[in-house]
């Protein structure tokens, strides 16, 4: 299964559900209109069905942007923690979170 979003521009989204002896992937790609962003993947593996990850993505994307938005906007005091997260641009995760909840039908 391969589909495609439009976030900033046209199927500038894509996401790839595949199976493989028992390890299924989500391959979420993004490419940026910024030809020096270029393009981000994110692959999110487990043993549970499309929709399953595709939950458990979204919802792991989604507590990430509402904490980092909480720690910009109410001054967090501390140090953040490292997430696996801060490795890709907020367009990407947002791109991805958008697509994820159109695919499960969350809106």
């Amino acid at each position: 299964m391969k589909l495609t979003y439009s976030h900033d521009y046209e199927n500038d989204t894509t996401m790839e559900y595949t199976e493989n002896n028992g390890r299924n992937e989500l391959i979420l790609t993004f490419t940026s209109e910024d030809p020096d962003a270029g393009t981000e993947t994110m692959v999110y593996a487990g043993n549970a069905c499309a929709e399953e990850l595709m939950l458990e993505l979204y919802t792991e994307i989604n507590s990430y942007l509402d904490a980092k938005e909480h720690r910009f906007f109410c001054g967090y005091a501390g140090a953040t923690p490292e997430s696996y997260y801060d490795e890709y641009t907020r367009t990407a995760l947002y791109a991805f979170e958008a697509m994820l909840m159109q695919e499960l039908r969350l809106e």
